[in-house]
């Protein structure tokens, strides 16, 4: 028999309504329960299993150790499934949960948006070949690791994935130009997503889960996992959020336990919570993990985004110098009327203060106003143009403080509309 330690990846799922444990490969066949008659909650027979027998029962299976406990007065919360780990974590570890929607032998697979695409058919796909860029980019949040990843990972995405990919990677350069770092981006858009049910692809290399089981509960029609979990794997979404986002896909040797729920609409939110409330007792009195105190977890979380502060602003000197380069040389082909050398001189960009990619958009900036200030007997005022740009509801004015790539197209448009007008006038 194996523990979750060396379990084999599940690479099947009973329903693909949930996207977060879906795979490719085919379902494993049936097998007959071989703890039969054995007289103990993990071998009742079929007419008297439950969700969570059923599901431990095809887990031993495939190899994988637990037992199944009841729980008295545990309302939607009767029965918790207890996986065993050889040899017991020593490492100090946090207590996470995570939502299950469904419940099958694929619950244990779980991965980040980043490893999700839909295939012609529209049913949420796991696309395993990526794995080790999502593990790279979720433990090194960096430009460069984002770059490879968006590479390797186009290849399996549909044309619309693709756009999509490609809008929110240009949005998240826009804030790196700004500021932020990459791995704060991404860290905070993983609640972007809708989670459940839904199937959306994204860049965020990350798992949702919650230190806060009954904000979990809320969200899990058929269940709640509970993860005992290193805190180096996981990534605060702040201070005192309860949020977390688990680092690629999660190793199944954190899985501490699974408590299946079987749902009563008109059972009340108290009366839920209440019976929660009993079934994690009755979960941690079986579980040995060494948990931080609430208070230990607190500190460690308060001195682990101090530090992510700093190591952050390090690396987005090197990322935010490596987009620019990138941006620059776009810049280049894309207007190379207007290239005069000067950004390449790094004595002038230090003499002016800004970096090579400001100083190529002011240069075409100004390129362009001086030709539109040319244009005629009376010169134009660029103050009096402005420009829209889809999603925005007001027009935008021409500001040379507020250079984006956008605004130099339309310019550019500008002046070759006005030239164009001038041109006929004088025929």
């Amino acid at each position: 028999m194996k523990s979750l330690d060396s379990f084999p990846k599940i690479e099947a799922a009973d329903d693909n309504s949930n996207s977060e444990t879906i795979s490719t490969s085919p379902k494993p066949p049936k097998v007959e329960n071989p703890h039969k008659d054995q007289g103990n909650i993990d071998s009742i027979s079929s007419q008297e299993q439950t969700p969570g027998t059923k599901l431990a029962d095809r887990l031993r299976a495939l190899g994988v150790e637990s037992k199944t406990i009841k729980i008295e007065n545990g309302g939607e919360f009767s029965e918790a499934i207890i996986f065993e780990k050889r040899p017991p974590q020593t490492e100090k570890l946090v207590r996470i949960y995570r939502v299950i929607n469904h419940l099958d032998v694929s619950v244990l697979n779980q991965i980040p948006y980043a490893m999700r695409n839909e295939n012609t058919s529209g049913v949420p796909t796991t696309i395993e070949k990526i794995k080790q860029e999502v593990d790279n980019l979720a433990r090194n949040p960096t430009y460069d690791n984002l770059l490879t990843y968006v590479d390797h990972v186009q290849p399996y995405l549909n044309p619309d994935e693709i756009r999509r990919m490609n809008d929110e990677l240009a949005d998240l350069e826009k804030m790196v130009l700004q500021g932020f770092s990459v791995r704060k981006e991404l860290v905070m858009r993983q609640i972007h997503h809708l989670g459940g049910y839904h199937a959306d692809h994204g860049m965020t290399p990350y798992i949702s889960a919650s230190l806060n089981p009954k904000e979990s509960a809320n969200y899990g029609h058929k269940g709640l996992m509970v993860i005992d979990i290193p805190l180096s794997e996981i990534e605060f979404l702040g201070i005192h959020a309860t949020e977390i986002a688990i680092k690629g896909a999660l190793d199944p040797k954190y899985i501490s336990a699974i408590i299946p729920r079987q749902k009563v609409l008109e059972n009340e939110r108290i009366q839920v919570e209440a019976g929660l409330d009993i079934a994690l007792q009755e979960v941690s009195a079986s579980i040995q993990s060494n948990l931080y105190s609430n208070d230990g977890l607190r500190l460690e979380q308060d001195a682990k985004i101090a530090t992510e502060k700093i190591t952050d602003k390090e690396q987005w000197k090197k990322d935010v110098d490596i987009l620019r380069k990138g941006r620059t040389e776009k810049l280049k082909k894309r207007f190379p009327e207007v290239i005069t050398g000067k950004h390449h001189d790094p004595i002038n960009r230090e003499e002016s203060g800004i970096d090579q990619y400001t100083q190529m958009k002011q240069e075409i900036f100004d390129h362009y106003k001086g030709q539109l200030e040319n244009i005629g007997r009376n010169k134009l005022d660029i103050n009096d143009y402005e420009y829209n740009v889809t999603g925005v509801n007001e027009n935008l004015k021409y500001d040379r403080t507020k250079i984006d790539e956008t605004m130099l197209i339309k310019l550019r448009e500008l002046v070759e509309a006005m030239e164009d007008r001038q041109a006929r006038r004088t025929r």
